[in-house]
């Protein structure tokens, strides 16, 4: 409600209008549009104050604004969503059309006008509309009905109705309401909706396409037709408001909790779950429902976004602000006193408020005596809450009483810090004859380093507004039951004759001490030299004597191969010697040198070209072995011949047949000069000459390469 002036300048004006008028005629106008009722429990008078202020259309949602405007979601066919210039308005109706009530009695509607039933331009002196599916229906401030729109069951055959207090309208069938709580109904009848002659004591109709409701004083419910699950209805009770859509029949209690009966194909009726609801409103698919905070739920079909009912935000707002921490006190003489300290105001809308509290009255703390203090706030919409207290100045020379105050033992670690930080105070508490429980006021004061284990003295005090302390002291035992960490020294394996360092990587460190790893003591020794298994112990204490040792395995094997060395793959010349022990070692990282150990398989025939194939292998004391294999080429590769390409030289030009021309053996290195030459080149004669240049190495590898010599 964020116009609350124009609001109440409304009502005002409406009020003067309709005062001779039954107080029921006129049922949504937003005068004192607040939920009274201390318990939250909804009466009927109050219910009527909201019913028009949200529509579910077919297709569409409406929802009325505390300031009159009008807000819609949903299908926009035929335009029935273009509302955005409305103003003024106090009900909306919705089907295939939007209807709305402005507050001067005329009513402005927007949507399908296949029938006409938009046609309410010329309306006046309307105190409710109400939408069926193709026509609309408007009551008069005389009591009497107004209808445009398709008539073709009689729904629109109104002329007769007087002394209506409230209509509805739906899919063929208008019902109204009479002052003297009896019911007439006008259109379709083929399912029973028309028995309505022996209703009573009703005060809201609800009319749905194929069946009749009316809700009684008392708070149950009448049917009358078609409803699926009718039956369910007669168990109503406390009911406060209804609404009909298609098929389906909303109920709201006064708890604000709903009931719903009829049609559920698309979850209309899913509305148990609902609180806090203050209106409801029904369509042929939707069930949409006002809650107490001003914004919008809803449940069903949500074909076109009509049921993103999130958008609305707040419709209206009727909650006044809530004022926290104002209670009656009774402070000391003498002593600091803020009234705004611990104040507060919280609105559901406008949210925090505090700033806006206006606090009349004073607070003299230099005299005894009480003074009155009231604290008022309003929010935007004008709702304001009103909280006095009493401030009441005495003498006070007590001193507080600390209790709970005790001698503790803690383990040294992580909990010192705990306790230090989180529960230095546990079990404390003070009180005051005049502040009360000052148990947050209370401190505690230690020397020396309170952290590391021995006994420490906590002093705690507390003080009063006014000055009054007391303080009591207790004694904090920290406890170190906790051993040093040694790490590192786990079973390690080495080979024999490799270097060993038994303080490597090895460390300590103690919970309260830190690092001990200088303290570290050693007993035994580990012979690199000589296999087997060796024992030390590692051992640390810190100064709370917690000691801790740790058994270590030093196990010194020989798993190293010897090391076979001179045995690279070689190539040799045919017929030479060849001796495969020649410059071949075998070493050991243990038993030193194995060379006479090595043994050689395989043989190599220096008289016959070829890759020969020499294995060697030798095995240490520790029965580590070597195996290496050797490949020995007896000389079968060819010398090569470069430079003997094919040439074109000019007729007479001097050519000699060497120039150039090299060859290289693999073994011989340089053998040019063994180059022999077959074959002339008349240097006078055009034509092409062949040239033949062979070179052989002294292992008989032979090499021929031909040479075309073209003279031009």
């Amino acid at each position: 409600m964020r116009n609350l002036t124009k609001i109440i300048s409304f009502t005002i004006a409406i009020t003067l209008l309709l005062n001779f008028l039954p107080p029921k005629l006129f049922h949504n106008n937003f005068e004192n549009m607040k939920v009274a009722k201390a318990d939250g429990l909804l009466t009927r008078d109050e219910a009527k104050k909201y019913e028009g202020m949200i529509a579910a259309g077919q297709i569409t949602t409406i929802g009325l604004k505390s300031d009159g405007t009008v807000m819609a979601i949903g299908g926009d066919y035929q335009g029935r969503t273009d509302v955005g210039d409305w103003s003024n308005i106090t009900q909306v109706a919705a089907y295939h059309q939007t209807v709305g009530l402005k507050k001067d009695g005329t009513v402005v509607a927007v949507g399908l006008n296949t029938y006409g039933q938009t046609n309410v331009s010329d309306w006046e002196d309307i105190i409710a509309v109400s939408a069926g599916l193709y026509h609309t229906v408007g009551l008069k401030k005389d009591g009497t009905v107004v209808a445009v729109g398709q008539g073709r069951f009689g729904e629109t055959n109104l002329y007769g109705w007087k002394d209506i207090v409230q209509i509805s309208a739906s899919a063929s069938t208008t019902l109204g309401l009479k002052s003297d709580g009896t019911v007439v109904q006008a259109g379709r009848w083929d399912y029973g909706q028309n028995k309505v002659n022996d209703w009573t004591d009703i005060v809201q109709v609800a009319s749905g396409s194929a069946f009749s409701a009316g809700l009684k004083s008392d708070g149950t419910v009448v049917i009358a037709g078609k409803l699926d699950n009718s039956d369910s209805v007669s168990s109503w009770n406390n009911i406060v408001s209804i609404s009909a859509g298609d098929g389906h029949l909303v109920g709201l209690k006064s708890d604000g909790t709903v009931v719903a009966a009829g049609n559920d194909d698309y979850g209309q009726t899913d509305v148990s779950s609902f609180k806090d609801i203050i209106a409801v409103s029904g369509s042929s698919e939707s069930t949409v429902l006002l809650k107490r905070d001003g914004t919008v739920v809803a449940s069903g079909r949500n074909r076109y976004g009509e049921l993103n009912v999130g958008s609305f935000g707040h419709l209206i707002d009727i909650e006044k602000p809530s004022l926290y921490g104002i209670t009656d006190r009774t402070i000391g003489l003498g002593s600091t006193f803020d009234v705004k300290n611990g104040v507060t105001a919280e609105d559901n809308v406008d949210g925090n408020l505090t700033s806006d509290i206006v606090i009349t009255g004073e607070v003299d703390t230099s005299k005894t005596g009480i003074y009155p203090l009231t604290y008022t706030v309003s929010d935007k919409a004008g709702n304001t809450a009103t909280i006095s207290r009493t401030i009441t100045i005495v003498v006070d020379d007590v001193k507080p009483i600390l209790t709970g105050v005790s001698d503790k033992t803690i383990p040294y670690g992580k909990s010192v810090d705990d306790f230090l930080t989180y529960h230095i105070f546990d079990g404390l508490s003070a009180w005051d004859n005049i502040d009360g429980d000052i148990t947050t006021k209370i401190s505690g004061m230690y020397s020396g380093d309170i952290t590391r284990p021995g006994t420490h003295v906590i002093t705690y005090t507390v003080s009063d507004v006014v000055g009054n302390t007391t303080s009591a002291t207790s004694h904090l035992t920290i406890v170190d039951a906790i051993k040093p960490v040694i790490t590192g020294a786990t079973n390690k394996t080495i080979n024999i004759n490799s270097s060993f360092d038994s303080r490597y990587k090895v460390s300590a460190t103690d919970n309260a001490e830190g690092n001990l790893t200088k303290a570290i003591k050693i007993t035994g020794s580990v012979n690199t030299k000589k296999k087997g298994v060796y024992t030390l112990t590692y051992s640390v204490a810190d100064s709370s004597g917690n000691k801790t040792a740790v058994v270590r395995k030093i196990t010194v094997i020989d798993n190293v191969k010897p090391v076979i060395s001179g045995t690279g793959n070689k190539t040799i010349k045919l017929n030479s010697s060849f001796n495969p022990k020649t410059g071949v070692t075998a070493k050991d990282n243990s038993d030193g040198s194995l060379t006479n150990k090595i043994k050689i398989t395989g043989s190599v025939n220096t008289k016959k070209k070829g890759v020969y194939t020499l294995t060697y292998s030798v095995v240490d004391g520790s029965g580590n072995k070597t195996v290496v294999v050797r490949k020995i080429t007896v000389d079968n590769v060819k010398p090569v011949i470069k430079g003997a390409a094919n040439k074109t030289i000019k007729l007479k030009t001097h050519f000699n047949p060497k120039t150039g021309v090299t060859a290289k053996d693999n073994l011989d290195g340089n053998v040019t000069s063994k180059i022999k030459i077959t074959g002339t080149v008349n240097i006078k004669k055009k034509g092409v000459y062949k040239l033949y240049y062979t070179v052989s190495d002294s292992s008989g590898n032979k090499t021929v390469v031909t040479r075309k010599i073209t003279v031009k």
